[in-house]
């Protein structure tokens, strides 16, 4: 059983030893420093070292994972038109129609219907890291928790709302619409810099919101659990009943955290991809 706090922490989880083994590592901390003793030379050297985080094996697994339910789903609908589904098929259908029909559809326009596996992208990719996280072993960390990884899905949707824009109205028009019409020549060159701040903050505010969410509850229940253990690092049975009462609590709030914070990035992602490919804005 790991800690709450081990899964926000990036460590290297295992690397591939220069004669093709498996090397899992030795992690120390001393003050704010991390040391790591493999044991053995790793393939690419200091330089280019072939080794997974944490969080990068945790987000092949989940790649994996999704892939093989999404295609079980579309099986077992294919399968099953009109009669009585699985569970997880009926879950991936009610899903995929409220992020298309809710979220998805009246956010992009009609002519933005083909990036709506965009968003369901997102939305899935994001809720299954955010639920994998939750899991209660070594090397099942919350991945969202990772800024880098936000900062990556933050950067997808800033480089589609330029992409996408300038595909759908064209570089002219999309220049163009950057700013309110009519304005005196003079204030384009006030107006254009301050509107291409605004993409940046957004997708800023999209990498932060996410990251801090699922950090935050991670926090929250290493400080609950630290109530079963006295200073001298021994147990507090006066605090143990307490502490998995209001862990447990905290646990079923972050299902719904983990629910809210992949719709709350989607639908944020398509309103912002969204107000870039219509031409009226």
């Amino acid at each position: 059983m790991s800690s709450p706090v081990d899964h926000v922490k990036d460590i290297p989880y295992f690397a591939i030893s220069e004669d093709g083994t498996i090397l899992f590592p030795k992690v120390t901390h001393v003050g704010h420093e991390t040391k790591v003793d493999w044991g053995g030379k790793i393939l690419g050297g200091e330089a280019y070292p072939a080794f997974f985080t944490v969080h990068g094996f945790s987000l092949v697994l989940i790649s994996f994972l999704l892939l093989f339910s999404a295609l079980r789903a579309v099986r077992g609908i294919s399968a099953r038109p009109k009669t009585e589904r699985g569970v997880s098929s009926q879950l991936f259908e009610v899903l995929v129609k409220f992020i298309r029909d809710d979220v998805a559809r009246p956010n992009l326009g009609p002519h933005g219907a083909k990036y709506i596996p965009l968003s369901l992208t997102f939305f899935f990719m994001i809720l299954f890291a955010n639920l994998w996280g939750m899991v209660p072993i070594y090397f099942t960390a919350t991945a969202t928790g990772n800024i880098n990884i936000t900062a990556g899905l933050a950067l997808i949707v800033f480089f589609c709302l330029f992409v996408l824009g300038i595909k759908e109205q064209g570089l002219g028009p999309f220049v163009k619409n950057l700013v309110p019409a009519g304005l005196p020549a003079p204030m384009l060159i006030i107006m254009y810099p301050i509107e291409l701040i605004g993409p940046i903050t957004k997708c800023f505010s999209l990498c932060i919101r996410l990251f801090a969410n699922m950090v935050a509850g991670h926090i929250v229940l290493a400080a609950f659990s630290g109530l079963a253990i006295t200073a001298s690092g021994e147990a507090n049975l006066i605090g143990i009943l307490p502490a998995y009462l209001m862990s447990v609590g905290i646990s079923l709030l972050e299902v719904f955290v983990a629910f809210l914070q992949a719709y709350v990035f989607t639908l944020l992602s398509t309103v912002f991809i969204g107000s870039f490919i219509h031409p009226e804005h």
